[in-house]
């Protein structure tokens, strides 16, 4: 049985712009960002259902917008808005995407818009709907975010390995091994050097504990502010944080193979 690759959504969901907050970053992603794409099934719950000039209302009551969201990005949110039914919110996303518009900074827009909504204790029904948009914005950005090749030789790797239990460790460490040579140093076409890959594996664990720090910071504040209480919340922190914590090893014992590789001379 091969394991799970967990690298791929837990850079997915720590690439998630700052101003996203921890909330956004505890929603559900999917194993493998290269294939994902929004759900029409979804999309049925983002159009806003009490009113446009309620939503429009609340919109721009959201003084508190990222000072570094453009006039731009945030126009093109507010357009997702003024929209008829769920299919005509999907095409909007989809030209996003498509045409490079669907960045940071709308998504920084969406998500600081709701949870000023949520702060002022707005209709239940007006939250919901900026809730369902800026998550689907969220998947959708995850969505279009290409993955490095060292990172996709990385998931591939890990798709490989054995799930943890006795023995597993020296059987991992053999497999990975004898793929690393297949793939990157015994083959005709390599997308890198053995020094190479090293050298972005080590970058990956960098990120991931500086990502780790802020990961904590923010769980600290949003704790102090007296948010995540509820037992659902707690639940996918934890969830999150066991996901992190399983990424992190699955690349260090990546990193370890290709460095004895390196000292064995291969």
């Amino acid at each position: 049985m091969a394991t799970t690759s967990l690298l791929l959504p837990v850079l997915a969901a720590a690439a998630t712009p700052r101003a996203s907050s921890l909330r956004a970053r505890l929603l559900p992603t999917r194993l493998d960002v290269r294939r994902a794409a929004p759900a029409k099934k979804r999309a049925t719950s983002l159009v806003p259902r009490v009113g446009d000039d309620e939503i429009r209302d609340v919109v721009n009551d959201a003084a508190a917008v990222p000072p570094d969201v453009s006039p731009e990005d945030f126009n093109a949110f507010y357009r997702l808005l003024d929209s008829a039914d769920a299919e005509q919110v999907e095409a909007k996303v989809k030209a996003l995407v498509e045409g490079g518009g669907l960045t940071e900074g709308v998504l920084k827009a969406a998500f600081a818009t709701l949870e000023q909504a949520q702060s002022r204790n707005d209709k239940p029904e007006i939250v919901a709907s900026l809730q369902g948009l800026a998550n689907y914005l969220l998947e959708a950005f995850q969505a279009s975010q290409p993955v490095p090749p060292a990172l996709m030789l990385v998931d591939q790797l890990v798709q490989l390995m054995k799930p943890p239990g006795p023995g597993a460790d020296d059987e991992n460490a053999t497999i990975l091994k004898n793929a690393i040579r297949e793939k990157v140093m015994e083959n005709d076409a390599p997308v890198m050097s053995l020094d190479e890959f090293i050298a972005n594996v080590d970058d990956f664990i960098g990120n991931m504990s500086r990502q780790d720090e802020e990961f904590e910071r923010d769980c600290e504040t949003m704790i102090a502010k007296g948010e995540l209480q509820s037992a659902e919340d707690k639940e996918k922190l934890e969830q999150f944080k066991a996901m992190r914590l399983g990424a992190k090893t699955q690349m260090l014992q990546v990193a370890m193979a290709c460095k004895d590789l390196r000292k064995e001379g291969a």
